[in-house]
Formats: C-alpha cells, structure tokens, sequence
C-alpha cells in the first residue's frame, strides 16, 4: 500500500481513507512509496515495472527487498529524531 492508497478510500482495499483519521486524532504517520509504487513507478503497469527493478538491482548487486526495508529505516529514523 502507498501514499495514494492511505488517503483514498476503494472499495477493494480500503473502505476508508485512514490517513485523515488519525491525522484529526494527532497520531504523527509517515506514508512513503516504496520502490516501483505510486511516484517511484516509472511504468503504468506496475508489475512489469517492479519486474524490471528487480532484475535490474540483481545486476548490481542489491535486492529490490533489501532497498525497501532501507527506506522504512530511514523513515523511521526520519519520525524518531523529528525530522
């Protein structure tokens, strides 16, 4: 789930758009895209796009899961020192 999916209710995934939610209840959130999803996806479909950035981080070296979970850190550490 992305940053869209956080502020936009469908009926398939989400029957409520929770981010305004808890932003009216002062809960601090962060919503990033992760690669290949929402602003990070270079291609419209999203599955060939996540495909390419996959075969393409092998190449050199890094793993598409292993650059997600960088980026959750450094959110994280983002929201514990405030920015």
């Amino acid at each position: 789930m992305g940053l869209r999916q956080a502020y936009t209710a469908t009926a398939l995934l989400i029957p409520l758009a929770y981010a305004p939610v808890v932003a009216e209840k002062g809960i601090v959130t962060l919503a990033i895209d992760s690669w290949c999803f929402g602003e990070r996806q270079h291609n419209t479909n999203g599955r060939t796009g996540e495909e390419d950035a996959f075969k393409q981080m092998l190449w050199r070296g890094r793993v598409l899961y292993g650059m997600m979970m960088f980026d959750e850190r450094r959110a994280l550490d983002y929201l514990v020192n405030g920015g």
